[in-house]
């Protein structure tokens, strides 16, 4: 149930309601093929409950929902089908009743991208370390997202790939160092996180239409 949790969570920090109703419509299937228990559901919901007092404790102030146990969901619910429309309709107000302190806050080192909390992290982390390799399947695992999912957040809220993105700002970064200084393609290339020169140059042709040299030479004409 921990990939569970950590989906679940995901969903709360970018306070995406469509990816939280995938995510729980999901859990009678996990726990079909993973012959889970109904103690299994708990103690991961219970999970949900203290990660939601620990981030969210104002919201968590008013909440209607807490700490479960084994007796109370088979007394209060006749199926896991209704202790999961329980679970979204909980899940869902915390969300809906956080919205000002989550958009308050802006990714360190720059002015907020997007009105998604969780996608704005992404875009921080990426910004600060565009230089180093950058795979899409570690930075999920850093936050604690699905590698779909993350996917699906850079499509949704920047209209292009993690790659893409990656390569854009790469991109531009070398447009700058070309211009600004003297030093050799191949170091910039090196500079702004290409290890491979050759790569860097086709990037640079495709997305600027020029190789870097050419660039340099057209724009300090």
């Amino acid at each position: 149930m921990n990939h569970f949790f950590d989906q679940i969570k995901a969903c709360l920090a970018g306070m995406d309601r469509d990816a939280l109703k995938m995510v729980i419509a999901g859990l009678p299937k996990l726990c079909a093929e993973r012959e889970l228990t109904i103690q299994d559901v708990e103690y991961a919901w219970n999970q949900i409950v203290s990660h939601a007092h620990l981030e969210y404790p104002e919201s968590m102030a008013d909440a209607s929902f807490d700490f479960t146990d084994f007796e109370q969901i088979v007394t209060q619910f006749k199926t896991l089908a209704s202790f999961c429309r329980y679970m979204e309709s909980q899940l869902t107000w915390l969300i809906e009743s956080r919205p000002k302190a989550a958009m308050a806050a802006a990714p360190a080192g720059g002015a907020q991208r997007t009105d998604n909390a969780q996608m704005n992290k992404l875009i921080a982390y990426i910004d600060a370390h565009y230089t180093d390799e950058i795979i899409l399947r570690d930075l999920a695992r850093m936050f604690y997202l699905n590698a779909n999912y993350c996917c699906s957040l850079f499509k949704k809220h920047l209209g292009a790939t993690f790659s893409e993105y990656v390569n854009s700002l790469r991109i531009e970064k070398s447009k700058s160092m070309l211009l600004e200084t003297d030093g050799k393609i191949s170091d910039i290339a090196q500079a702004v996180g290409y290890n491979d020169y050759f790569y860097f140059n086709r990037v640079f042709k495709k997305l600027t239409g020029a190789t870097p040299s050419k660039f340099r030479r057209g724009q300090n004409r």
